[in-house]
């Protein structure tokens, strides 16, 4: 009963923690599609160089970043000359500021977003090649401002709940509340414990007459043998 006690108290704190430390995640598939199946769920293809990463920062991951792109060619739809690109910094880590992709991108509230790990592919790669080829011939970008991908979007640092002084206090409040809980659970158990041993153990012998012999008390308090 007590181990039953302590397992009891150890789950009510247990659970009261992990309301706590569950933090939503999100990743991109990173296989699964063809270079033209890519290009075919794609808005806009550029080519060019990421000159540029804004990244917020904050506790939670996935987060936005914006980035910045000097476009060289456009195989797909329009974009700008230089096109801010709204990512995933979990689902594109690898993609770093100086190096020139292909990408494949879509159109969402009028600016452009990069959906996955799989629409970015390094220059020279097959995969990039791939893309181009199946996208079609390119053309310039356009000196529009009101193309996608000419305005900056904006993103703000993100911290999950748990991380906020709020969520720390509720984290706080939970747990004691847990502790307290399985500590009252196992205060009752051992009491009922303790009070059937306590009303299950051995009676006391009678007390014995000097000389030996079990004495026997009348009804008038005097004993006899």
């Amino acid at each position: 009963m007590r181990a039953y006690a302590v397992r009891v108290a150890a789950v009510a704190g247990l659970a009261a923690l992990g309301l706590g430390v569950t933090a939503p995640a999100a990743s991109a598939s990173c296989a699964g599609r063809s270079p033209a199946q890519v290009v075919a769920d794609s808005d806009v293809v550029l080519a060019g160089r990421l000159t540029g990463v804004d990244d917020p920062g904050g506790a939670q991951s996935p987060h936005d970043v914006v980035w910045t792109v000097q476009v060289d060619a456009v195989h797909r739809g329009s974009a700008p000359r230089s096109a801010h690109v709204l990512a995933t910094q979990y689902s594109h880590e690898d993609v770093t500021a100086g190096g020139s992709y292909v990408f494949a991108l879509d159109v969402v509230g009028g600016g452009l977003r990069a959906g996955g790990c799989q629409d970015v592919a390094p220059a020279g790669a097959a995969d990039a090649a791939a893309m181009a080829a199946a996208a079609g011939p390119a053309a310039a970008p356009l000196d529009d401002g009101s193309v996608p991908g000419a305005a900056v979007p904006e993103v703000a640092q993100r911290w999950s709940w748990w991380a906020s002084p709020l969520g720390m206090l509720t984290i706080a409040l939970l747990g004691l509340v847990g502790v307290t809980v399985g500590g009252l659970a196992l205060a009752v158990v051992l009491g009922l414990v303790v009070g059937r041993r306590q009303t299950s153990g051995p009676r006391p012998p009678h007390p014995r007459r000097p000389g030996g012999g079990a004495g026997e008390d009348n009804s008038t308090g005097t004993s006899f043998k």
